[in-house]
């Protein structure tokens, strides 16, 4: 679907929706559609990282040759919710970053950034993103 013509152009509507994604040896992953790039047309999805009830997630970064399309899904069916509700649950307001001033708050968003950034391991990229406000 990739070479057919770009993901980007076709399916930038669906991003923030919960999607299936088929890829090209016949398996899917759910999630939700965090973004394609223009560029390249892979693909970043947001999926549950555990048991879905823990409500952690990762970053699942699909290649544009593997994917063969990609469908909304229902969201009673997915189980996940779109993009605005899930930026909502992690930007509640932490008990442990109240009272601190913005220069600390920069900091610690940046530390946690940094650590986010570094579990990127091989072709198959995922990555731990445990309720923290970056």
């Amino acid at each position: 679907m990739a070479s057919e013509s770009a993901l980007f152009d076709q399916l930038a509507a669906l991003i923030g929706q919960p999607v299936r994604v088929r890829l090209q040896d016949d398996t899917s992953t759910d999630g939700v559609l965090y973004c394609i790039d223009p560029d390249t047309d892979h693909v970043a999805l947001l999926c549950f990282s555990g048991p879905r009830d823990a409500r952690d997630y990762s970053v699942k970064i699909l290649l544009a040759h593997h994917v063969r399309g990609i469908a909304k899904e229902p969201q009673d069916d997915a189980g996940l919710p779109t993009l605005g509700a899930l930026r909502e649950e992690l930007l509640a307001p932490a008990g442990d970053v109240a009272g601190l001033d913005d220069t600390a708050s920069d900091r610690g968003r940046r530390e946690r950034l940094c650590q986010f950034l570094t579990k990127v391991r091989g072709p198959s990229i995922w990555i731990t993103a445990r309720r923290c406000n970056l």
